[in-house]
């Protein structure tokens, strides 16, 4: 009881869970329809095009691949891969539903750090660098794909 007492005392502060994202809620994206769903998730809707972002969890909290979202609805999640984008990481991957195919990419995301790593996001978060809003873009094409995540990382960024 003493060395969990200790290092309660010791942990720097983590800031509470944030139920919404202000800054997605409030965001415009040319050609997408934007709406907030029960969950505060934010979905943008456009030709070709399906964005989700979720609200930063503390990093104590459960969690799941995004994909897993995907899976649940028919698709098959194949060629994943983590790429180095703009400083940051992405995970893409090709998303097939019978002769139906998208291009998906996901992070997490606080402003400063896109990263896909599970234990980098908690230990961030843990650290007081959170909360880390979960982004996951669906496109026709790859180059859609690429251009919104571009924008993206430039509209979500902290201007700090």
């Amino acid at each position: 009881l003493l060395p969990v007492s200790i290092a309660a005392f010791a942990h720097p502060v983590v800031p509470a869970e944030e139920t919404r994202d202000i800054m997605a809620e409030q965001l415009v994206l040319q050609g997408c329809q934007r709406s907030i769903l029960p969950n505060k998730v934010v979905r943008f809707d456009g030709d070709g095009l399906l964005i989700y972002i979720k609200p930063g969890r503390p990093f104590y909290s459960d969690d799941h691949h995004p994909m897993s979202c995907w899976l649940g609805s028919g698709f098959t999640f194949t060629h994943e891969v983590v790429e180095d984008f703009r400083g940051g990481e992405i995970c893409m991957g090709l998303l097939v539903n019978g002769d139906e195919q998208r291009y998906t990419a996901w992070w997490y995301d606080n402003g400063r750090v896109r990263t896909v790593g599970q234990l980098d996001w908690r230990w961030r978060a843990a650290h007081g660098e959170g909360p880390f809003r979960l982004v996951n873009v669906t496109a026709d094409t790859p180059q859609q794909l690429m251009s919104v995540v571009s924008q993206l990382f430039t509209v979500l960024a902290d201007p700090r």
